[in-house]
């Protein structure tokens, strides 16, 4: 991590038109584009900041808050997202063969010792909050997860001895709703 400079940030409004992100997953490049991405950045005392970030994609829409306590040498970062093509969302984050489809909403409250130039998941405490609803999970899912989960839930599990079991088989397991509300401890979900 570097050490951060004594200067102080000026306020700066950012403002992006298109933004394409491509990252290399699994032997090909996938491609990201967002739009309208618009921010301030700004320092006030010893926090360093950057507020109010707001991107945009065919489908998503999200909203980022970042705090970099120079003093402390403490960051938190506030995300929330709606994607109504959950792919959309999935994709920038890195498991865009999980959910297949559906919409999805995320939040989640970050922090981790230093700067952006420090993030590492493995030091992340804090929430993450998902909502997803009307989508399938992949058989891509690490481990067929997704299979155990559709497995032993009750209501799931009656509505397939009415319809079959081609979802649990086949593409993956169609669901009407997952919300899961967790707790980051230095980068493990609780």
């Amino acid at each position: 991590c570097a050490k951060p400079t004594a200067s102080v940030w000026p306020v700066v409004s950012v403002t992006i038109d298109k933004l394409l992100l491509e990252t290399w997953r699994e032997s090909r490049i996938v491609t990201s584009e967002l739009t309208d991405i618009k921010g301030v950045i700004k320092q006030e005392g010893s926090v360093r900041s950057a507020k109010q970030i707001n991107l945009k994609s065919k489908s998503l829409t999200a909203n980022l808050d970042w705090d970099w306590d120079v003093a402390s040498q403490r960051s938190s970062l506030f995300v929330k997202a709606r994607a109504e093509q959950a792919v959309d969302l999935t994709r920038i984050v890195g498991i865009d063969s999980a959910i297949s489809s559906g919409s999805i909403e995320l939040t989640s409250l970050q922090s981790w010792p230093g700067g952006l130039d420090c993030y590492d998941s493995r030091l992340l405490s804090g929430s993450l909050d998902l909502r997803a609803a009307d989508g399938v999970l992949s058989e891509a899912s690490p481990g067929g997860f997704s299979r155990l989960i559709g497995l032993l839930s009750f209501d799931a599990f009656t509505r397939r001895l009415k319809i079959g079991l081609g979802d649990v088989v086949n593409q993956g397991l169609a669901f009407d709703k997952i919300l899961l509300k967790s707790r980051l401890n230095k980068g493990s979900l609780e």
